[in-house]
């Protein structure tokens, strides 16, 4: 029960973190990057965080992998515009949605 609690508690804690009304849209990506690594991280590669990694990947690749058909860049262009998340985010983990949010905001500007 214990490596549950352990597994899991990052996922309560963004949730909670998320469903606040004083959250923005630039937090999503750090969250899901937070839980990639925890994930990425988990003790004795836990199959259980394997098969919930491979489901956070697919279910958010929309949001993470700009090469993914479903991607939309507006939580990265986001995250660019939010002074308080895109200092953190020029680290090598979030390369990809960030390499996409200027065109996303250049996009929409152009609009």
């Amino acid at each position: 029960m214990e490596n549950l609690f352990k597994l899991f508690e990052p996922f309560a804690f963004h949730t909670d973190q998320l469903q606040s009304d004083s959250q923005s849209l630039s937090q999503v990506v750090p969250c899901l990057l937070n839980l990639e690594a925890h994930l990425l991280t988990s003790p004795l590669r836990n199959p259980l965080a394997q098969v919930l990694l491979k489901s956070l990947r697919e279910r958010f690749a929309g949001i993470l992998h700009p090469d993914s058909t479903q991607f939309d860049g507006t939580a990265a262009g986001a995250c660019l515009l939010d002074p308080n998340v895109s200092l953190i985010l020029q680290s090598p983990d979030s390369a990809s949605p960030m390499k996409a949010a200027p065109s996303f905001v250049q996009n929409l500007a152009a609009q």
